[in-house]
């Protein structure tokens, strides 16, 4: 699945409805992350189609500065918080 696109639907499952702006939990965002998967695709605000950058927000915002190397994540700078 590396460099692959994933996309991302949410149902309420009372109403049946899709959802917008769903984001996947803590788990799921390590595993779409561990898999190789560089965007996530689903629908934003207002049913306009919403791209994240898995990489740009999720990794570096979560780890800080990291760079890829034989297809793993290499932390060159942690983010303290």
């Amino acid at each position: 699945m590396i460099n692959s696109k994933l996309y991302l639907v949410g149902v309420e499952v009372k109403s049946e409805e899709l959802m917008f702006d769903a984001e996947p939990c803590k788990l799921c965002k390590r595993m779409i992350i561990n898999a190789g998967i560089v965007k996530v695709i689903t629908y934003g605000k207002k049913q306009k189609i919403k791209i994240i950058d898995v990489e740009r927000e999720w990794v570096r915002e979560k780890m800080g500065e990291v760079k890829k190397v034989k297809g793993k994540w290499i932390v060159l700078k942690k983010v303290l918080c």
